[in-house]
């Protein structure tokens, strides 16, 4: 991401958006901040104006990385706030397999997310056709009114693939650097 210091990463539910996030913040130092982490409570969805609350420290901060979605008004203020914004623009059946292989996963270790619990796959997979047929215009639009900003837009499962895999080997870069003397 350049010389990006604030990053939302935002994209239909089960797109990788949290594991992106974190191999950035692993490369680069700068603090991950995960919005569905903010957003429950427990099983307990938070009210919007709960969740702002709680968000708003977080975008006051110099330097941060932010995924996840939510209502938005709160997609748009991390947008806003953004210098750089990575889109996880898949294919609608690629989340829908992800978010179907996660919870099989999850059951095969007999673990339960509580937020997941909340929202049976049926559920899980109408949201996500909301969020494509509602949400994804509207991030499309903001992109293109702000060409000012560092923007990545990742349209395929090897796109994905190929900037986690190029973020781990910064990582790792990052890691096996000498301290620098104070």
């Amino acid at each position: 991401m350049g010389a990006a210091r604030r990053v939302a990463i935002v994209g239909n539910v089960a797109g990788g958006k949290s594991t992106l996030a974190r191999v950035l913040s692993e490369a680069t130092g700068i603090p991950h901040r995960e919005y569905d982490r903010l957003l429950w409570r427990g099983a307990e969805l938070l009210s919007d104006r709960e969740a702002t609350a709680l968000e708003q420290p977080w975008l006051a901060e110099d330097i941060w990385i932010i995924d996840g979605m939510g209502a938005w008004e709160a997609i748009e203020r991390r947008l806003d706030r953004a210098d750089g914004i990575i889109f996880v623009d898949l294919p609608l059946l690629q989340h829908c397999a992800w978010a179907a292989q996660r919870r099989l996963d999850q059951a095969r270790r007999g673990e339960t997310d509580p937020r997941e619990a909340v929202l049976d796959l049926e559920t899980l997979f109408r949201l996500m056709a909301i969020t494509q047929k509602r949400t994804r215009p509207k991030i499309l639009a903001y992109l293109e009114a702000h060409p000012e900003k560092q923007i990545v837009h990742l349209r395929s499962k090897t796109a994905l693939q190929r900037m986690v895999e190029d973020f781990r080997k910064q990582a790792v870069a990052r890691r096996a650097r000498p301290p620098v003397a104070g």
